[in-house]
């Protein structure tokens, strides 16, 4: 696992959508997955803080079970850019809170004006979110 020092405009939406959806206890955390073309990022918020992120293979997530157990995380909120495998799917619907799926009926601050939504990558969304 490879940390890493910057979060990328998919975290910076998180982040965004996460203020308008705290954690319900200040322990709590809220879990954010960005999976992107080559990697996933994979972190962990306290309130408006970062508490930890780390990059890990878009393939396995290999490290994500690990992490979870070393937080207590409320909720938490994926986006991929990429179709998943099965075992990346079977291993997200494992965990043990709810998981909301960012796509194209995703309520966000920003409207989306393509003709046709779904076709807006999230991670061009979720840049102009981090944006504002």
């Amino acid at each position: 696992m490879k940390k890493e020092d910057n979060s990328s405009s998919m975290l910076q939406l998180f982040f965004f959508y996460f203020t308008f959806a705290p954690a319900k206890e200040p322990k709590d955390l809220n879990l954010i997955i960005d999976i992107g073309n080559t990697k996933a990022k994979i972190a962990f918020f306290d309130g408006g803080e970062m508490v930890d992120v780390v990059a890990e293979s878009n393939q396995s997530l290999g490290c994500l079970k690990a992490l979870c157990s070393q937080y207590p995380v409320e909720q938490g909120i994926v986006a991929t850019v990429i179709d998943l495998n099965e075992k990346v799917l079977a291993d997200l619907a494992a965990l043990p809170f709810p998981l909301l799926w960012l796509n194209h009926q995703t309520p966000l601050p920003v409207v989306n004006l393509y003709e046709t939504p779904e076709t807006l990558g999230y991670d061009r969304m979720a840049a102009v979110v981090g944006g504002k």
